[in-house]
């Protein structure tokens, strides 16, 4: 593409017009002079880019990968093209060509702070936390006053446990931009996570102010309130949280009404499913026929605590229900606070003839039988804060091989022959399975899975490994659960400190080995309810917002 001086200065002037409509906000002037432009000379590189920006701002990404596509045929090296190009891959769910499109950013132009940010994102969700630091920090290097390449950072650092550091770097972003919604709910997230729960309320609070389509803030800052003891007004927050609405688009939102069939769903993961089955008996009046839809792992355990109900998992096509409701969203209905949580008696029962297979396969392992579970599902977002590799587990599990069985499930339990435990893989079709399993052991220790819940709900003595900052469930300092009375918990007093945990559990096993049942049950709690973590992080002050 070769142009005249005097066209050139003329396709300059067209250009910098358009720019000026783009930034002033009047986008559809704005395209028109890029379509114009392009109608002109097909190949020009600065309006096709343009173009594919305000296809992204118009939420069309299809068209918007298509423009910088072309826009890199036009010019290989337009390196904001490919910049851009990644940030629409990652929404297309196409990660890794994103990951080579930032990539490619950085190569054409090493001092473009976009192409730092878009590459470190992507490596974070990764899980590559110290690499996609660098490349944020690399960013702010070339760009310190952008709150988004701010935000970006702290998010990564906060996943690599450097909260001082995150904490700065997200109340600069929000300094920077005080309207900065998504700051706001980093900063939140941040200091929840750092052990200040009480503290992040009000940023949630203001996130969801500032933008009501971040129904995020209002669910996270529903599990902040609960993790504090106000269950009443959790429950209410976390009412917005987001699920698969197009299935269930047939049927109405049961709103706690009589109806004459309910299909709730289990949205949530397998250990949500196993807590909240206790309120189906509460709310049986309120419909003459309950089905429940749960994944099909659960089906089998769930159906055999519903007789008379349908269960279904998402494999099979919806009943002809009157209205659904989410199974998390019944103890919002049933008003729950933390002093009214149902009884949790034993409500999962399992058949004697799931136990006697069980009883001849461990007959020649010694008493006591010690189930162990060390890591959860490695999907879940958060499961590196609460999973441990077998490094991690292995003192707990030397000191009594022979009565230990894992309960893991997955690739990974063939490496617990290492340690010389039985391993009970291959007999676990199902969580069913696993309750059978469970039945006939005399404790289980396991990290925050659905295992952990459903030895509660058997009323099996368990011990919980719990990461710096809990799921909510758990709450703050207490030993016990009102979830679960059987349940001991032992918490990490440091992030990532499983070292002190599992030394702590030696300890306490130890004792149990040589006959000590004291040890099984949780030291009560004194009823005080904590605002923050004990162990909370020092946050730096001048970073406060």
């Amino acid at each position: 593409m070769s142009l005249a001086a005097d066209n050139l200065e003329d396709l300059r002037r067209k250009l910098n017009a358009a720019l000026a409509d783009f930034k002033a906000g009047r986008i559809g002037e704005a395209a028109q002079s890029y379509r114009a432009i392009v109608e002109d000379i097909p190949d020009q590189p600065d309006a096709l880019h343009m173009l594919g920006v305000i296809a992204y701002r118009m939420g069309r990404t299809e068209l918007a990968l298509q423009l910088y596509d072309e826009t890199l045929r036009a010019v290989p090296t337009f390196a904001l093209a490919w910049s851009n190009r990644a940030l629409i891959l990652r929404l297309l769910d196409r990660r890794q060509e994103a990951l080579q499109s930032g990539r490619q950013a950085i190569a054409c132009d090493p001092k473009l702070a976009d192409g730092w940010d878009i590459t470190g994102v992507l490596l974070r969700e990764r899980r590559q936390y110290a690499v996609a630091c660098q490349h944020h920090a690399r960013a702010i290097a070339l760009n310190p006053h952008n709150h988004h390449i701010q935000n970006n950072y702290a998010v990564a650092l906060a996943a690599l446990g450097r909260f001082a550091e995150a904490y700065r770097a997200a109340s600069k972003a929000v300094l920077i931009d005080p309207s900065y919604a998504v700051g706001h709910l980093t900063v939140a997230n941040i200091l929840n996570e750092a052990g200040y729960p009480a503290r992040a309320v009000p940023h949630y609070q203001k996130a969801a102010t500032l933008d009501p389509n971040l129904p995020e803030a209002v669910s996270s800052e529903g599990r902040s309130l609960m993790l504090i003891g106000n269950m009443e007004m959790g429950w209410e927050k976390m009412e917005t949280r987001s699920y698969d609405k197009k299935r269930f688009a047939a049927l109405p939102r049961w709103n706690g009404e009589k109806v004459k069939h309910l299909l709730l769903y289990a949205e949530q993961g397998a250990g949500d499913v196993i807590q909240f089955l206790r309120y189906i008996p509460l709310i049986r009046e309120r419909a003459e026929t309950i089905s429940l839809e749960v994944p099909v792992s659960l089906q089998r355990l769930v159906a055999a605590h519903m007789p008379g109900s349908i269960v279904i998992t998402p494999n099979d096509p919806l009943p002809a229900a009157d209205a659904h409701g989410l199974l998390m969203s019944l103890p919002y209905m049933c008003r729950t606070k933390l002093d009214t949580i149902p009884a949790a008696l034993p409500y999962l029962h399992v058949k004697e003839s799931q136990r006697v297979p069980w009883r001849e396969r461990l007959a020649a392992l010694p008493r006591p039988r010690i189930g162990v579970v060390w890591m959860g599902n490695p999907l879940y977002g958060k499961d590196h804060n609460r999973s441990l590799n077998l490094d991690q587990i292995k003192p707990l599990l030397e000191m009594a091989r022979p009565h230990f069985i894992s309960l893991q499930k997955g690739s990974t339990t063939a490496t617990a022959s290492n340690v010389a435990i039985f391993d009970a893989d291959s007999w676990l079709t199902d969580f069913s399975a696993t309750a059978a399993l469970i039945t006939e052991l005399d404790l289980v220790i396991t990290v925050d899975t659905g295992v952990a819940h459903i030895a509660g709900a058997l009323g099996k003595p368990v011990w919980i490994l719990l990461p710096f900052m809990p799921d909510w469930r758990w709450m703050l300092g207490r030993e016990d659960s009102p979830w679960y009375p059987t349940a001991r918990l032992f918490r990490q007093r440091a992030p990532q400190d499983w070292v002190a945990v599992i030394e702590r559990a030696r300890g306490e096993l130890r004792k149990f080995l040589a006959g000590d049942r004291t040890v099984l049950a949780p030291l009560l709690w004194d009823g005080k309810i904590l605002q923050q973590n004990p162990d909370a992080i020092p946050l730096p002050e001048e970073a406060a917002v």
